[in-house]
């Protein structure tokens, strides 16, 4: 009864426009309060999960962040021993290699030259790998200058001859074949010198026998019994 004679006095008092003197009932308060701290924990609570949520996403994405982070130095770990192991490789083949390979650059310097060059051109290898001019092994400066024009027009040469003197001024030929790679030249380079003197060897034997053949007084000749292959002057006066 004293809580209805309260909420009658409230709604006089508003109706009357005395609104200072409009009293709430005490359990309306306790209700906001409780409300109040409820909604606060509740909305706290929210807020905990959230937080909570992207706290623990944060943990994973992190720790699968470590994990690749970790998988990717294996992989690079790895195969950067499999590029070491497989340039140590080649390096082997390369240096220790019958024929010629070499790297220059158009300023005509050598950054790479393997035993094999340095036996060419009877040279100590340490004194002719690194930084060494190639235009003095050149016999005729004029064939260098035709072997750059040819690697700029085509960027390839294929068994280029060319004469060089070695570093005792002794005279060898070689076939060089290089690509161009923008400013440095890769290539290989086979000595000749024994093969191209055995060839002129050979013409030069062949004139001297051929010069025995035709001023010879006897008849000689080679025929397969049908017609004659070769025969001299002297065959020709009998026949």
């Amino acid at each position: 009864i004293s809580g209805i004679d309260n909420f009658q006095q409230t709604i006089d008092n508003i109706l009357s426009g005395n609104v200072n003197t409009v009293t709430t009932p005490k359990i309306s308060i306790r209700l906001i309060i409780i409300f109040s701290i409820l909604f606060q924990v509740i909305f706290l609570v929210l807020i905990f999960l959230i937080v909570n949520r992207y706290v623990i996403e944060g943990e994973k994405a992190e720790v699968t962040l470590i994990k690749l982070n970790l998988e990717l130095e294996t992989r690079v770990r790895a195969r950067t021993e499999e590029l070491q192991k497989s340039e140590k490789k080649y390096r082997g083949l390369v240096e220790n290699s019958l024929v010629g390979v070499f790297c220059t650059n158009l300023k005509g310097e050598i950054l790479f030259a393997n035993q094999a060059i340095a036996q060419m051109m009877e040279a100590d290898f340490d004194e002719i790998k690194i930084n060494s001019l190639v235009f003095d092994g050149y016999k005729n400066p004029a064939d260098r200058n035709n072997y750059i024009k040819q690697l700029k027009s085509k960027g390839i040469v294929n068994s280029f001859e060319v004469e060089l003197i070695t570093r005792k001024s002794n005279i060898i030929t070689v076939l060089l074949s290089a690509k161009l790679y923008d400013e440095e030249i890769i290539g290989m380079m086979v000595d000749i010198s024994k093969r191209k003197k055995a060839v002129e060897k050979i013409k030069e034997n062949e004139s001297k026998f051929r010069a025995l053949f035709e001023s010879a007084n006897d008849a000689i000749f080679i025929t397969n019994d049908k017609i004659f292959i070769v025969c001299n002057a002297k065959d020709e006066l009998i026949f």
